[in-house]
C-alpha cells in the first residue's frame, strides 16, 4: 500500500492503483471519504469493480479494465502516477499531493503507436463513501457517510459529497479540464433487516 500526505489530505493507494483510503487530516470524525472494499466484501456486497480508480477502456473493438494487466508504479514524493499498459494505448492515473491544501487526480490516455486510436469508451469510478453502512450504529451512518450531489457544466462538472450529520467538513471533486459526458451514482439495495437501531 501507497501512502501519500499533504497538510489537508491523506491518501492510500493499493498494489491495482485503486485508493483504499481518503482521509482529511483536520477531520474530528476521521472519515474514509471513499468506499472501502474490504467493507463491501464483509457485508456481501459484489462490488469491488466500482472502487476508486477502477475503469473500463474500450478501443478499436478490445476491452480492458485494470484486472488486465500489472500497473507500473512512479512513486515521488509528493506524489503516486500510476500507468496501465494496453499495448496501443496506457492509462495514466496521477494522485499529486504537492499543494499542500488539495489533491490533484489527473487521468490521461497516451496513444503509444503510431496510427489512429478510437477510444469508444472510457469510465472511472470515483466512488466516495456514499454507502450506507449494515449495521445498528445509526451514528456510524451520519458521520462516516455522505450524500453525492453531481453536477455537470461547461465550465466545470463536480460532485459534492456532503457528509450525512451535516457537520463539516465536506468535500468536493471538481472537473478542472477535459470533457465528462455524465456524472452519477450507483446504488445496490439488498432488503435485509438487521434489527433494532442505536446510536
Amino acid at each position: 500500500m501507497r501512502r501519500v500526505m499533504n497538510e489537508m489530505f491523506e491518501i492510500s493507494i493499493d498494489d491495482q492503483g485503486t485508493v483504499r483510503e481518503l482521509y482529511l487530516r483536520q477531520d474530528p470524525e476521521g472519515m474514509n471519504w471513499v468506499i472501502d472494499p474490504d467493507y463491501l466484501q464483509s457485508v456481501g456486497y459484489p462490488d469491488e469493480d466500482k472502487c476508486f480508480g477502477r475503469f473500463i477502456l474500450e478501443t478499436n473493438g478490445h476491452h480492458y479494465t485494470l484486472d488486465d494487466v500489472e500497473p507500473v508504479f512512479t512513486d515521488e514524493e509528493d506524489s503516486v502516477t500510476v500507468s496501465y499498459p494496453f499495448g496501443e494505448v496506457q492509462v495514466h492515473q496521477c494522485y499529486s499531493l504537492s499543494d499542500s491544501s488539495s489533491l490533484q487526480y489527473t487521468i490521461r490516455l497516451s496513444n503509444q503507436g503510431s496510427s489512429r486510436v478510437a477510444i469508444d469508451r472510457f469510465e472511472v469510478w470515483l466512488s466516495l463513501a456514499y454507502v450506507m453502512f449494515r449495521d445498528l450504529k445509526v451514528k456510524r451512518n451520519m458521520t462516516q457517510s455522505c450524500a453525492v450531489f453531481p453536477s455537470i457544466s461547461p465550465d466545470f462538472s463536480r460532485f459534492a459529497a456532503v457528509r450525512r450529520s451535516n457537520r463539516g467538513p465536506h468535500l468536493g471533486i471538481f472537473n478542472t479540464e477535459g470533457r465528462t459526458l455524465s456524472l452519477g451514482t450507483y446504488c445496490q439495495q439488498l432488503g435485509r433487516a438487521i434489527g433494532p437501531f442505536d446510536s
